[in-house]
């Protein structure tokens, strides 16, 4: 923990803290919630917002809000305590992010995992069910051929079920919902939504993709916007075919 203002002082910077509401390229100015900065040159780093899926508030996410993960650690324990559950873990995508970059599933299988060798530790492996879910056919593909083919044995050896390849179209108190009518039980959810971009960057002006990430060249730069630079999760990933915004 480290106070930015002790970095402002040693770095001579100015420290505002306040929401963003707008940036207004044509005029070089950035709104916020109780003023308006000007700029000669502007970084945008605001991260990313996740696709709005139904009924998402039925489930938590290990990339959410730090309270979050402890809600999951909370809920995972009343389940042990009990003795017995089901519990499914599992990632989205966004469909108009066509290269996938857009999707977060690292955290989903180390989670998975972890908690396997948690209930194994406990000796109530036999006494939960444990299911993996996830709306494309091949989720891990970003990790590469071997990776996903060797997901199997994984699944095998931390005794996991596997839902993949159907749309998921919303969730219910304890049940995810997919295409088709397909229904899944649990007693608790997990579950990592697709990203999409950025609220603030939708009126701009600044030239974005069909999923809401700022174009930028390899930079970082805005093309046209010479003075502006996108980085992080804002900006739509250039690179290799494997990559993914983390």
């Amino acid at each position: 923990k480290m106070p930015l203002e002790d970095l402002q002082k040693k770095h001579g910077f100015n420290l505002i803290v306040d929401s963003v509401e707008s940036i207004d390229v044509k005029n070089k100015t950035v709104k916020l919630q109780n003023s308006e900065q000007a700029y000669d040159y502007l970084f945008i780093a605001l991260g990313m917002h996740k696709v709005n899926v139904k009924g998402a508030e039925n489930t938590l996410s290990i990339c959410g809000k730090p309270e979050q993960a402890v809600s999951i650690g909370d809920e995972l324990e009343k389940l042990v305590q009990a003795g017995k559950g089901k519990i499914a873990i599992g990632f989205g995508g966004n469909p108009k992010e066509t290269k996938g970059y857009a999707v977060r599933g690292g955290p989903a299988f180390e989670l998975l995992f972890n908690i396997s060798t948690y209930l194994k530790k406990k000796g109530l492996s036999d006494n939960f069910e444990l299911n993996f879910f996830a709306p494309m056919a091949e989720p891990g593909k970003k990790m590469g051929a071997k990776a996903v083919a060797n997901l199997g044995k994984f699944y095998k050896h931390y005794g996991v079920k596997e839902h993949i390849g159907t749309k998921i179209t919303g969730f219910n108190k304890n049940e995810i919902l997919f295409e088709g009518g397909k229904k899944l039980e649990s007693d608790l959810i997990v579950f990592i939504a697709g990203g999409s971009g950025h609220s603030v960057l939708q009126d701009s002006g600044l030239p974005l993709t069909d999923a809401g990430f700022v174009k930028t060249l390899p930079s970082c730069q805005v093309e046209g916007f010479p003075e502006i630079y996108v980085i992080g999760d804002s900006a739509e990933l250039l690179g290799p075919a494997w990559g993914a915004k983390q």
